[in-house]
């Protein structure tokens, strides 16, 4: 999820950037028609660019927690057996058994794939919280001084300009006045002495900000800077709404002053300058450097009224500017995201089309789950429904003549075969190869989880008498076929899964020992165990191994929460070196498997005893 959040943010980045771009190339053309306030908040439009929800074709995923890895199989008992035609744990022994692509070909298509997008996203996020901790600290510092060093006042002056509840105080270490807070406001203003004027001129010019909510426009906009920190157009941008937030501010108060008033507003301001004014970070204040304040002053001096037909005009343009460039971002998104093609085909061979494109996530293939199950014809009886209950779907089927109910929800990975009610006895939920999970309201499924509830369920075979299934080809831009790398990539997965049960990494270890596997042996087992019981086309003294019975005695087989001991018993074909005699058929071993820091189990060593 978070590699695909990353994918998406950087869309929206390369969009805010690319607005960005245009606002200030046609900027000497526009201030000449549109006013500073204009200016002012088209900014904001570059900024909902950068977290805009638009269709980014990257999967929106709605999760819940995974049922145990340990459990396999559950049963609920009632009044009539079901007919499955089918045993979950023969399937989970089948696809352990069907494992035969190399870790080593798996791992390159893991990384190929995903690694090092998530390791860029997983900078990002970091420097994301990193940003947010210090704004946080910062300003937190900066209220708990303002407590520390100022009175809370009374302030009459300010009822001429608003009649909400505003908190002043007057601090004796900042010089500057400013409004500070979202949810309680509070006008802070210098110790220094004002006269009656000056103070009318500052309750003036803070009032404005307050009634703007430039505060929060000004939180919004730290915030955005550091979701997207990495991005320098977005401290360009922020540095923008801070320089015309002032000027935009100045330019409605003085709109209807006259020249000894403005002059008086100038003044106040360079009273405050004088007094080592500096700028506070999230707050709305009167000063700023001399080169922004120059800059202002003569914006005040050479100030124009904006027509109602420019407002107009300027609010429309603003939109098409926006609508613009979040259309942009979602075509850019497709040509980004969209790299491969998925080709779905039935188990005659024929191309499936569908409307809701199959996609790739956490290396499975996932497709559309009522509109497979409608091209494919299982919903063409009357008695066929599809139901939708707050992320549980229940699936009714019947298929020639053969009843058969799905149930599943959302983020959870069981398949329920018999419906909550009392016509099955039994009714059984096997584990699925990953979640069902939501995208733009569509319910997607693994592609291996629909064979299933479309062929296995019902036992429909081919002319070999081989299990039909749905197949897949996966091709990027180019018309590359990149099938293999994903199906790697899946297996590993699946493997992975596995060998987080100490007992099916030995299962896995031995099936390749009978299968004469010797690399595919190697990548279950650790280093330290290669080093010391891996030769030259034997391990452990045996060429081949082929197993008989597993024992595990619950009282002694952990000797610690890291440790697990197998007790084999193989069918054997000895090393002609190893200390077995040669005609030895048989012999029992303890297989010792350590937990490894990702939850998986390998082999360590191989005894005769524990």
């Amino acid at each position: 999820m978070l590699q695909e959040t990353f994918k998406a943010l950087l869309i929206t980045s390369l969009a805010g950037t690319a607005l960005t771009g245009v606002l200030t190339l046609f900027r000497p053309v526009t201030k000449k028609v549109f006013g500073y306030m204009w200016h002012y908040y088209i900014w904001l439009a570059v900024l909902c660019v950068m977290l805009l929800p638009v269709r980014f074709g990257v999967p929106q995923i709605s999760r819940a927690a995974e049922a145990p890895q340990q459990m396999q199989v559950q049963t609920m008992q009632r009044n009539e057996p079901a007919q499955t035609g089918f045993t979950p744990s023969q399937t989970n022994a089948q696809a352990a058994a069907e494992l035969t692509m190399t870790q080593r070909i798996a791992d390159y298509a893991g990384k190929t794939i995903h690694n090092g997008t998530n390791i860029l996203a997983a900078v990002w996020l970091a420097g994301m919280f990193l940003m947010l901790c210090i704004s946080m600290a910062g300003y937190a510092r900066l209220t708990v001084k303002i407590h520390k060093k100022s009175d809370i006042i009374s302030c009459p002056e300010l009822e001429r300009y608003t009649n909400k509840k505003i908190v002043v105080r007057k601090c004796e270490t900042l010089s500057s006045p400013f409004i500070m807070g979202i949810i309680r406001p509070t006008l802070i203003l210098p110790s220094i002495g004002l006269t009656p004027e000056q103070l009318d001129n500052i309750l003036r010019h803070e009032m404005t900000h307050f009634k703007r909510r430039d505060v929060l426009y000004k939180w919004f906009a730290h915030f955005v800077k550091c979701v997207h920190w990495f991005n320098p157009a977005v401290y360009y941008v922020v540095r923008q709404i801070n320089i015309e937030c002032e000027i935009s501010c100045d330019l409605s108060v003085v709109s209807q002053m006259n020249k000894d008033e403005e002059k008086s507003y100038i003044d106040t301001i360079l009273s405050l300058l004088s007094s080592k004014s500096k700028n506070i970070p999230l707050t709305t204040g009167m000063t700023g450097s001399k080169k922004i304040l120059k800059r202002r002053f003569t914006m005040i001096k050479n100030k124009k009224a904006t027509s109602k037909i420019m407002s107009v005009l300027s609010a429309l343009i603003a939109a098409v500017l926006l609508s613009t460039t979040v259309f942009a971002s979602g075509v850019l998104s497709d040509l980004t995201t969209d790299h491969y093609t998925i080709d779905i085909r039935n188990h005659r061979g024929e191309k499936i089309e569908l409307n809701n494109k199959p996609f790739i996530e956490n290396s499975e293939v996932y497709v559309p789950l009522r509109e497979l199950f409608e091209k494919m014809g299982y919903l063409n009886s009357e008695d066929s429904s599809i139901k939708w209950d707050n992320g549980t779907i229940e699936i009714s089927v019947v298929f020639e003549n053969r009843p058969a109910y799905y149930g599943l929800d959302i983020g959870k990975n069981w398949l329920r075969l018999a419906p909550p009610d009392d016509n099955y006895s039994v009714g059984v939920a096997i584990e699925m190869s990953d979640v069902p999970i939501l995208k733009g309201g569509t319910t997607y499924v693994v592609l291996n989880d629909m064979n299933y509830m479309m062929y296995s369920y019902f036992g429909i075979r081919d002319e070999n008498n081989q299990l039909c299934k749905l197949t897949y080809n996966v091709y990027e831009k180019n018309g590359t076929d990149v099938t293999a790398q994903i199906a790697a990539a899946t297996e590993a997965k699946k493997e992975n899964g596995l060998m987080k049960q100490p007992e099916s990494t030995a299962a896995l270890f031995l099936d390749a020992f009978a299968g004469g596997n010797f690399e595919k042996m190697k990548t279950y087992c650790t280093q330290s165990c290669i080093d010391t019981f891996f030769g030259d086309g034997y391990v452990f003294g045996m060429k081949r191994a082929e197993l008989v019975n597993v024992d595990i005695n619950e009282t002694e087989y952990a000797k610690s929460s890291n440790d697990f001991n197998i007790l084999v018993t193989v069918n054997m074909t000895p090393h002609e070196n190893s200390v077995f005699d040669p005609s030895q058929t048989s012999t029992s071993f303890y297989i010792c498997l350590f937990r490894q820091p990702d939850g998986r189990y390998l082999i360590n060593e191989f005894a005769t005893g524990v």
